[in-house]
């Protein structure tokens, strides 16, 4: 196949007018850092337990490196942007782009770019 099909779901139009419009809210005016402090509240035990369980274990370490052929798209306003030293460290990274703009739902925002980039990084394996 040449080509990558759409993927058709049936929604309503207006859900997905809602979905646009939530995502767009936690894009630009949703505050993640009042959420992130409860949550930290919340979570700080149990994250002192995965800690507490992974040195008891002694797994600290990078994780065991991958051979499968990664890509990555980077946009700007991505919540937490990859940092490319650090991917490159347990993943075999083939294909690295950095747009200018999109953010954390790129694929609604810039698809056009998201899918030029997804086609250009499978075309190499032709």
């Amino acid at each position: 196949m040449d080509t990558i099909e759409e993927f058709r779901i049936d929604i309503p139009r207006a859900d997905l007018d809602d979905v646009r419009e939530l995502a767009g809210y936690w894009r630009t005016s949703y505050d993640w850092r009042v959420h992130e402090r409860r949550l930290d509240a919340q979570d700080r035990e149990r994250v002192e337990r995965l800690y507490y369980e992974a040195a008891r274990s002694r797994s600290w370490g990078p994780p065991a490196p991958s051979t499968a052929p990664t890509g990555v798209a980077v946009f700007p306003e991505e919540i937490a942007p990859p940092v490319r030293g650090l991917a490159e460290q347990s993943n075999n990274i083939v294909h690295w782009s950095e747009f200018g703009r999109g953010g954390h739902f790129a694929a609604m925002e810039e698809p056009d770019l998201l899918v030029g980039d997804v086609r250009a990084f499978f075309r190499q394996f032709r």
